[in-house]
């Protein structure tokens, strides 16, 4: 991972979510170091570059899965926000 980008990540006030293949093992490590607030891999298997074109079924599903934890994880931070205020 290039400097930069772990950079980047370490500035991101919420967990980084990754939808991937499971065709080539997806590098953690770089992640691990360099998201403060964690992240969410979503594997698709047995899929190669293109997982959204290969098994959209599959992608659309763990885009929505995704989206919902977002929108949890910023209810969950609104509420904190209203705790401390």
């Amino acid at each position: 991972m290039a400097m930069e980008e772990g950079g980047a990540l370490g500035k991101l006030s919420f967990p980084l979510n990754l939808i991937n293949s499971d065709a080539l093992p997806t590098a953690t490590g770089g992640l691990e170091a360099s998201c403060a607030n964690g992240f969410r891999l979503l594997e698709i298997p047995a899929t190669g570059h293109y997982p959204m074109l290969e098994k959209p079924e599959a992608f659309n599903q763990l885009l929505a899965e995704a989206l919902k934890g977002i929108t949890a994880d910023k209810t969950k931070q609104n509420r904190e926000e209203h705790l401390v205020h």
